[in-house]
């Protein structure tokens, strides 16, 4: 089954028997290809690790600003509430 999934993609990887049929995979001609594939994808995880990174950090910033925000918002709530005991 995955030497007739291969062929569907690189036939040149595809070893066939004398009938002509699909026999198995030429695995040394596989091993370039696998190299450049992960070489691809170790960028490709570089990248979006460094992303991350950088959303993690946006996220801490906001919930920092967050929790300043929620101090502010109880001081002038405090502060509105003994404006209001003093005006009673």
């Amino acid at each position: 089954m995955i030497a007739e999934e291969v062929y569907d993609v690189n036939p040149a990887l595809v070893v066939f028997n004398k009938d002509k049929q699909i026999e198995t995979l030429n695995y040394d001609q596989l091993i370039s290809p696998l190299i450049k594939i992960v070489q691809d994808y170790k960028v490709k995880i570089d990248q979006l690790q460094l992303e991350n990174n950088q959303l993690n950090q946006k996220c801490e910033n906001l919930q920092k600003e967050n929790t300043q925000l929620n101090q502010k918002y109880d001081d002038i709530n405090k502060r509105l509430e003994d404006l209001e005991a003093k005006i009673k």
